[in-house]
């Protein structure tokens, strides 16, 4: 297909391209998709990795990979194609690393689509605009967003409740997966890797609502072989929360029961397949008939609707009156009340969150005559306090993830250019599982 009408940058050197039997799917809106292939009597192929600029060379390839990107920079001559002909074509990072800033031009150089926070309130003060995002910051990995996750963190940051407060203006969303664009070769990251990544939404360029996102190397890591773009904007954060609170916090032990509140969200689906995986007897709670179903996918041996059924009586009667070993808590409020009626001796209730709105008191004199224990969860700490942490237990996500122990359950995916009904949704209570956002 040729450019769109009217889009002058996108014909520098297109005809180039075109003579040569490349075809260009997607090519305006993000080149989400875009595909080159050399024509049927040619064997040889050229990748790129869903990104206008980031390549992905194949193992046979001796196309002249160089020179077809200064064609594409609008060098018609093969000056640039001689000069990085001379890098290695195995063990390529360092000519990837040159190409990628050969081709910054493309289509990058102008603007790129964010949603961004100017001001503090619901989902409605979300602005789509156009950035320009300028040159990565030292050391950062420039990231071609295919995929952001929605969590309820990002409703609390944009109406500025959370505990992290990012300066304004900002762009939310803390999780993506994507395509590496630019990364220094000391980042073990190359142009064109599948990558999967954290982000602190400082500044416009540092939040994943957005086309493009800028991420600290260590909050970087290889998407598993099979894992699709959706799943992998889904993985990190929750399994991670999941992880910590489940074996750091509560020890939870193959056996036990595990008592899961709001099972059917994004944490608590991620908690079910882990206390699963840990071989736990999971009881999960929900307040509809779909989210029970989901609970129930996902791998609970209990389900109970909290709306319609006193989940402490259930619980008591499922455990034979001895309660829960460990409970997951990210509602807090009501729900946090209740829970201590049905914790068992020595038990573990794991504070996560406050999405009913009302942070619970807990009753210390309860506390010491139960014998229980209330322990707290926040994650993003270990990032700061105890990094070495975190590696380790991504080892060990992965491999339950290869395995098929666990799966993001992504409910629904929209369009970048539908953020705010994304972020409606998940703040309200409304979604099951993961909602994801797709460039």
């Amino acid at each position: 297909m040729p450019p769109p009408e009217g889009e002058e940058r996108w014909t520098t050197g297109w005809d180039v391209i075109y003579e040569e039997n490349y075809s260009f799917d997607n090519l305006y809106g993000g080149w989400e998709g875009v595909q080159g292939r050399a024509n049927a009597t040619n064997s040889t192929q050229i990748s790129q990795a869903g990104t206008p600029y980031a390549y992905k060379l194949q193992n046979d390839l001796n196309l002249d990979l160089a020179s077809v990107a200064g064609r594409l920079c609008g060098r018609h001559d093969d000056r640039s194609g001689r000069a990085l002909r001379k890098q290695p074509v195995h063990g390529f990072s360092q000519m990837q690393y040159q190409l990628n800033r050969a081709l910054r031009s493309l289509p990058y150089d102008g603007a790129v689509k964010a949603w961004v926070v100017r001001e503090l309130g619901g989902p409605e003060v979300l602005r789509f605009e156009d950035l320009e995002p300028g040159e990565p910051a030292d050391g950062a990995v420039r990231i071609a967003v295919r995929a952001a996750a929605i969590n309820f963190p990002d409703a609390l940051m944009v109406a500025g409740t959370y505990q992290s407060k990012p300066a304004l203006p900002f762009v939310p969303g803390v999780e993506v997966s994507g395509e590496v664009i630019a990364a220094a070769p000391s980042t073990g990251f190359n142009a064109g890797d599948r990558v999967m990544a954290l982000l602190d939404s400082g500044g416009l360029t540092r939040g994943g609502y957005s086309q493009l996102a800028d991420a600290v190397p260590s909050a970087v890591s290889p998407m598993p072989a099979g894992m699709s773009f959706e799943e992998a904007a889904g993985f990190t954060l929750t399994y991670q929360t999941g992880w910590f609170g489940l074996h750091r916090r509560a020890n939870l032990q193959p056996e036990e029961t595990l008592l899961v509140h709001a099972g059917a969200g994004g944490v608590g689906t991620a908690a079910i397949q882990l206390g699963k995986a840990a071989g736990a007897t999971v009881i999960a709670t929900a307040g509809s008939n779909e989210k029970l179903e989901v609970c129930r996918r996902m791998g609970a041996d209990h389900v109970i609707n909290y709306k319609t059924q006193d989940f402490a009586e259930e619980v008591k009667k499922l455990t034979g009156g001895r309660g829960a070993d460990v409970v997951f808590d990210p509602v807090g409020g009501d729900v946090y009340d209740r829970s201590t009626k049905c914790v068992a001796f020595e038990g573990r209730i794991v504070i996560v969150g406050f999405t009913s709105g009302r942070i619970a008191q807990a009753a210390t004199s309860h506390v010491l005559v139960k014998n229980y224990s209330v322990v707290g969860l926040h994650w993003g700490l270990y990032r700061s306090r105890a990094p070495e942490l975190i590696a380790p237990a991504a080892r060990v996500l992965v491999d339950l993830y290869k395995s098929g122990k666990i799966k993001p359950f992504i409910s629904v995916c929209m369009p970048l250019a539908e953020a705010p009904a994304a972020l409606a949704s998940v703040a309200g209570g409304k979604s099951t599982g993961k909602v994801v956002l797709t460039t």
